[in-house]
């Protein structure tokens, strides 16, 4: 059998659904982004209630990799940027985690 090196990039449905007439299946391409962000999620959980005026190492981490994000995202768009803040932010840990 031949094997294109191209298939690794083909979008596979996982859980296919249906919405009226729209496809909003579960994707290998969404696997990844959901994994990431429930990571995410699972780490502010954990750290929501413990956060201190003198940061531990995992609040420190958390915070310069938000500041990091905003910063990006404010020298590109501005102000008027900053409502895409939760969508950036979850594309940009999806990639850290995924890669």
């Amino acid at each position: 059998m031949f094997y294109s090196p191209l298939e690794q990039f083909d979008t596979v449905n996982l859980i296919p659904i249906y919405f009226w007439r729209f496809d909003i299946s579960f994707t290998s391409i969404v696997l990844p982004l959901f994994i990431a962000n429930i990571l995410v999620l699972l780490i502010v959980l954990t750290y929501k209630n413990k956060f201190k005026l003198v940061p531990d190492f995992w609040q420190l981490v958390f915070e310069k990799l938000y500041l990091f994000v905003f910063n990006i995202l404010d020298q590109q768009t501005g102000p008027k940027g900053y409502i895409y803040f939760p969508l950036v932010f979850s594309l940009f840990f999806s990639y850290y985690f995924v890669i």
